[in-house]
């Protein structure tokens, strides 16, 4: 990586844990290394995220894909675990589970996601009007009854989740 390089900051929240990523990124705009804290400074999570971080860095920076790490990565089920404050991944099962499904709704196409089994919700399903914790549970119920393998477009997700709605 350049010693000058842009970088993406966020902050998430998986149940009662908070934290900040940072993604640096190459010039061509895939990452290229990550700095994950968590809000436990000092506890052993906080030790195992930047160790894992730093590992990851190192993938980035040698050649493995992003779409092996997401594929690898995502939805893997641990403590803290729970409900977040972004409306396209309601529900991590793992902080590990929400950071590589926020990076795969941001470095990788659609179709690299379906291939990841990366359940990232569109858009559309940010609807406004309904309460937010019935837009988790049709999002949750939908994927969990999808065959997300499958090449699968948002209008067979809108009326799997309109179905769900009429249950």
């Amino acid at each position: 990586l350049p010693r000058s390089r842009t970088s993406r900051t966020f902050d998430f929240r998986v149940a009662d844990c908070k934290g900040f990523v940072t993604v640096g990124e190459f010039a061509d705009g895939r990452p290229g290394e990550i700095f994950l804290r968590v809000s436990k400074q000092g506890s052993t999570l906080a030790g195992i995220m930047d160790a894992f971080a730093t590992s990851v860095s190192f993938n980035l920076q040698y050649g493995v894909p992003l779409a092996k790490l997401v594929d690898k990565f995502s939805h893997m089920r641990f403590e803290p675990s729970g409900y977040t404050d972004n409306p396209q991944i309601p529900l991590a099962k793992s902080i590990i589970d929400y950071v590589f499904r926020w990076l795969a709704s941001k470095f990788l196409t659609q179709a690299q996601c379906i291939e990841a089994v990366v359940a990232v919700i569109p858009t559309p399903f940010a609807t406004p009007g309904l309460p937010v914790r019935r837009v988790l549970y049709l999002a949750t119920r939908a994927f969990e009854h999808v065959l997300i393998r499958q090449e699968v477009d948002n209008q067979f997700l809108a009326h799997r989740v309109a179905s769900l709605m009429d249950a």
